[in-house]
């Protein structure tokens, strides 16, 4: 009870507008309408909140590039915002990226190999072929190891399970991820594209080598397709339950900057780079968000 009124109060509580020299970072998946068939609450968000989103946002700040926001020589007396995407949906090309050239705004996606070649990734053949899915679970695991109606079971799972999942059919018509000719033609619009592993597993649950390949392979396959030498990472699913030591070691290998999704607003001091992660906020939500984020109360 306490928790939800305090979070109504910093839901219209404006600390923006009192406080300046701030930096967020959003991460945003896929947009698209409810009624698409590969739409899902899990990662979607619907067009008409996505466009309610980016008149928000222009209001409170000054929405920049990655590299912007993280060099040096930004003004103290305003708020600073940048805008990313994760997997590489079609739906960026298609939808997302029309409405952010048309109000000026640079934005980065964060791309997987087996997405941009196969159009899948396993952790959406989960989502979208649910009945497939808990017979391939069932085949691999204990009924008694893993809650199949958890909606984040898949964060459970090991590196040796995913070629299961990207052996099942696609269950769509269309593509959901863009091709390498579709992210090249974006590259032309400016739009950064970097790494987000090879199959985008969890990355804290692989071993050694499966983990260095996760990394090394996509970020060559980044290079050799699209003539970047990415040092961006954004680590897969992003919270702290799913890097570690070993996993940050072994990306700063060869990137310079790595990303979660803990929502936290960007410090100095960060070693790693937080982001907020949105879907079907309403303004109201991320007002709470970025006051939650000033006042460092992301437990809330």
């Amino acid at each position: 009870m306490i928790k939800a009124i305090i979070k109504s109060f910093f839901s219209y509580l404006p600390l923006m507008a009192l406080s300046k020299g701030h930096r967020f970072v959003l991460c945003y998946h896929d947009i698209s309408e409810p009624s698409s068939e590969h739409h899902s609450p899990l990662y979607s968000t619907p067009i008409d909140t996505f466009k309610s989103h980016i008149s928000f946002l222009k209001k409170h700040f000054e929405i920049i590039s990655l590299n912007e926001i993280l060099g040096p020589g930004l003004d103290y007396k305003k708020n600073y915002l940048s805008i990313t995407f994760d997997d590489g949906f079609k739906s960026v090309h298609d939808i997302a990226w029309p409405i952010l050239k048309a109000n000026k705004i640079p934005t980065t996606i964060f791309v997987n190999k087996s997405a941009i070649e196969q159009d899948q990734l396993w952790v959406s053949n989960i989502v979208s072929n649910e009945k497939d899915s808990i017979k391939k679970i069932n085949a691999l695991l204990s009924p008694e190891s893993i809650n199949i109606e958890d909606t984040n079971y898949f964060l459970k799972l090991l590196d040796n399970f995913k070629e299961a999942f990207l052996g099942l059919p696609s269950a769509f018509k269309e593509r959901i991820y863009m091709n390498s000719s579709e992210i090249k033609s974006l590259q032309k619009e400016k739009v950064t594209i970097e790494n987000h592993s090879l199959n985008h597993c969890v990355l804290s649950q692989i071993n050694q080598d499966s983990l260095q390949k996760e990394i090394d392979d996509n970020h060559q396959y980044i290079k050799h397709t699209f003539n970047i030498s990415s040092k961006h990472f954004a680590i897969p699913f992003g919270k702290k339950e799913h890097y570690n030591e070993t996993v940050l070691k072994s990306i700063y290998k060869e990137h310079k900057h790595v990303y979660t999704t803990n929502p936290n607003k960007l410090d100095s001091s960060d070693q790693l780079i937080p982001r907020i992660v949105l879907t079907n906020e309403s303004l109201k939500d991320l007002q709470f968000y970025f006051n939650r984020a000033l006042l460092k109360r992301t437990h809330l």
